[in-house]
C-alpha cells in the first residue's frame, strides 16, 4: 500500500503492473501468504527487469502483455483488436491472473 501513496504523492500515474500487484497483495495477504507473495513479486521484478526493456511502460506491463497474447493464441482469439491490459484480465474470468507462490 505504500507504493500508492508514493506514487500518488509524486503525481506519477500507476502503471498496470502497480494494480495487479496491489490486488494480487490484497488477496495473498487474505491467505496468510503476504511475505511469500512479497518475495515472489521480487524475483518476478527482477526476472521482468533483466529481460524485457520496452520503451513504454514497465518490464512487469509487459510480462503481463506477452502473457495476453500467450492466452488469446491458446484460446484461438482471432480478433486483431487487443484490448487494455486491465480490460483483459478482468473481463469474464477466462484469463485469471495468478501467481503461483511455489517455489
Amino acid at each position: 500500500m505504500r507504493i500508492f501513496s508514493t506514487l500518488n504523492d509524486r503525481g506519477k500515474p500507476l502503471s498496470d503492473a502497480d494494480i495487479f500487484k496491489a490486488q494480487l497483495y490484497k488477496y495473498y495477504s487474505s491467505l496468510g501468504k503476504k511475505d511469500e507473495f512479497i518475495e515472489t513479486w521480487k524475483i518476478l521484478d527482477k526476472i521482468a527487469s533483466e529481460v524485457f526493456h520496452p520503451i513504454y511502460g514497465t518490464p512487469l506491463d509487459e510480462l503481463f502483455t506477452r502473457y495476453m497474447y500467450y492466452e488469446r493464441a491458446r484460446a484461438e482469439v482471432k480478433s486483431s483488436t487487443t484490448e487494455a491490459l486491465r480490460k483483459f484480465y478482468e473481463g469474464d474470468g477466462s484469463y485469471p491472473l495468478c501467481i503461483s507462490l511455489r517455489r
